[in-house]
């Protein structure tokens, strides 16, 4: 079987103790979960949390985050020669690494201790403007592919910090299928349903079909001028693979039929477990669905990775 250098990320922000949850729950789950995906590192790439959640999410994880906020490099950085790179070493600037694709420092791969998850956190926010404008998403979703290719991994899996693989077999399925970019399907997105972009997985041979987001920069993260159908991850982003044998579903969106809820415990994945309504991205109120979500999604986690 191959040995592939594997990293698992999700894109991070939080700003109030449901975020702080939100990410101990996920934190704690794929930290046990590594050797089900084979993986070697776990990141977290944050669109500039302010220090105190940051600080109560190491307290809630217990210290379980390698926090580390991303530096921005000057321009005349990103040119450094090998031996600009050894004089700064001897400056005292051993702790950082510079990669020119990255324009962000980052830190030596062997401060990292595998048993934390490496949260990198850029130093300003970009957030999300509106519904559906999602550039902090974007810019960290698309700095992934900088990151895999600055630490030399041969594959990197994408779970968001609200979705969860609840089946052994679909934890071999991702481990083991290494080749492509690869999605899941999430059946119920108007019309027809759609890639399932909360849970994918691509090669490092096909980590350009996502870098071509982080060189088109702010523009694109924005969305200046781009029709929607160019714009939102489920259209642009250009998997090869599409794996529909797999029960699975964004649960807490409108889309979801309340009626499918109690077929939650044959999934083999779960999404969206925090977005109840796209109305609910500036505002959050508990609903009678989510109450019922989160009983059953309490259920689930106590017998985790069933057949």
């Amino acid at each position: 079987m191959e040995n592939l250098k594997t990293m698992l990320f999700c894109t991070g922000y939080v700003n109030s103790p449901a975020a702080v949850e939100r990410y101990r729950k996920w934190i704690n789950f794929y930290l046990e979960k590594r050797e089900e995906l084979g993986v070697d590192r776990i990141f977290i790439i944050d669109d500039g949390s302010n220090n105190f959640f940051i600080k109560e999410l190491e307290k809630a994880t217990h210290h379980k985050i390698l926090y580390y906020r991303m530096r921005r490099l000057p321009e005349q950085e990103k040119q450094r020669t090998d031996e600009v790179r050894e004089q700064l070493r001897n400056e005292g600037l051993a702790d950082e690494r510079y990669e020119s694709e990255a324009m962000y420092s980052l830190p030596l791969e062997e401060s990292m201790d595998k048993n934390k998850i490496v949260w990198l956190s850029f130093p300003d926010n970009l957030g999300r403007p509106t519904t559906l404008c999602i550039p902090g998403w974007w810019r960290s979703f698309s700095f992934s592919s900088i990151i895999a290719l600055a630490y030399h991994f041969d594959k990197v899996i994408h779970i968001e910090s609200d979705s969860y693989i609840l089946t052994n077999k679909l934890f071999d399925f991702i481990k083991n299928k290494n080749e492509g970019y690869n999605v899941l399907w999430c059946p119920s997105m108007a019309p027809y349903g759609t890639p399932e972009t909360c849970i994918q997985w691509i090669m490092k041979e096909f980590l350009y079909k996502i870098q071509i987001a982080w060189h088109m920069g702010k523009n694109y993260w924005y969305g200046s001028c781009i029709p929607l159908t160019h714009y939102v991850p489920e259209r642009f982003l250009a998997f090869t693979n599409i794996w529909q044998q797999f029960l699975g579903d964004r649960i807490g969106d409108d889309a979801f039929d309340t009626n499918k809820i109690q077929t939650i415990k044959d999934y083999d994945y779960i999404c969206n477990i925090s977005d109840i309504s796209l109305g609910g991205v500036n505002q959050r109120n508990i609903t009678e669905k989510e109450e019922i979500i989160q009983l059953i999604f309490k259920s689930i986690m106590k017998g985790t990775s069933n057949e």
